[in-house]
Parts: C-alpha cells; sequence; structure tokens
C-alpha cells in the first residue's frame, strides 16, 4: 500500500511547487472531484474549494523523477476569509498526495493546520519562541527542535501543573528533571 500522505507545497520545492500550479493554471488540467467547506468562527467566515486533479499524465509530468512514491494526485485549495466589516482575503494553497478521496484529503488539511497552532501556540506562551533572537546558522532550527522535544518531554509527565510551570520546575528540581528525561527507565 506504501505511505499515505498529503504535502504541502512551498518555496522549498521551488520547481515541484511550480509544475503544480502550472497544471492547474495553464494546463486546464480535468478536476477529478471538489469538495467545499465553510466555517463560521466568532467574527470571521471562512470558504474552502478543495480541487483534486489524479490525471496520470499530468501526475507523470510533476513525478519527473519519481520521486514521489504512490503520488495519486495534486490539490489545490482556495480560501476565502472575511472577517466581518473587511475586505475579504482569498488565498491558494497546493498539496501533493498519496489519497484519493477529497474529503479525507481535507480533513488531512485542516487536521495539520490545528496541530500547527497549538503547538506553535504552546512554544510561544512557555519558551517565548516568537521572541527569539537566534539568526547564526542553524541555531534558530537547533534550538526549536530542542524546545519541541522539552515540550514532548514534559506533557509525558502525568503531574499536575502548566508546561510553563513543569518547564521552571525542572530547571531547579534535578530530580524532577531526571524524571522527565528517563521515563521509563
Amino acid at each position: 500500500m506504501g505511505w499515505l500522505y498529503v504535502l504541502a507545497l512551498k518555496s522549498n520545492h521551488k520547481t515541484l511547487h511550480k509544475d503544480v500550479i502550472n497544471t492547474f493554471k495553464l494546463k486546464n488540467a480535468p478536476i477529478e472531484s471538489t469538495y467545499q467547506t465553510n466555517e463560521k468562527n466568532r467574527n470571521r467566515l471562512e470558504k474552502r474549494t478543495y480541487s483534486l486533479v489524479t490525471n496520470k499524465e499530468d501526475l507523470n509530468f510533476i513525478n519527473q523523477n519519481n520521486k514521489w512514491t504512490n503520488l495519486k494526485g495534486i490539490v489545490e485549495v482556495k480560501s476565502k476569509r472575511q472577517i466581518i466589516g473587511e475586505e475579504p482575503k482569498l488565498e491558494t494553497r497546493y498539496y501533493i498526495t498519496s489519497l484519493t478521496n477529497i474529503k479525507h484529503i481535507s480533513n488531512a488539511i485542516r487536521s495539520h493546520w490545528g496541530i500547527e497552532n497549538k503547538l506553535h501556540r504552546s512554544l510561544d506562551v512557555s519558551f517565548r519562541e516568537d521572541d527569539s533572537r537566534a539568526r547564526n546558522g542553524n541555531s534558530a532550527a537547533n534550538l526549536s527542535t530542542l524546545r519541541r522535544i522539552t515540550i514532548n518531554l514534559i506533557r509525558q509527565d502525568k503531574s499536575k501543573g502548566s508546561i510553563k510551570v513543569k518547564r521552571t520546575k525542572a530547571a531547579f528540581d534535578t530530580k524532577f528533571r531526571d524524571k522527565l528525561l528517563f521515563q521509563g527507565n
């Protein structure tokens, strides 16, 4: 069966990103299926339209070097966000996927953002990650990795207290820190 994936395309995959955009925009690839969601949160309305292309010819063009095992489709997501009283904001994002069910694809995309937003908030509240001034070489990436490891170790601890409280406790209490580091040993 292989891996199941829905991967966002950004500037880190310039050629692939460009090829997918061109497939939707220039080639007018046949869209296999579409799915639309509408959400209302407080004073914000958001409409998302998911479009899936599974045409083998288009996928072979995109996957020229067969780098993407089990590639079954490319996805375009058009979002229209409107905060009441403001101009609507339009955004288009692109994905590659091994899935062929558009509803499953939309759920995977939405789930990812929920997890990402929750983790980012935790990192910013507990570690003030957004205020970090680390910029040289790999320092920002290295510190970010250490923060994620730390937050995961703290979350595994079942005792009471917030992440921030447990982090402070681990800084001053070597037994607690050892408990976090060597859980299960």
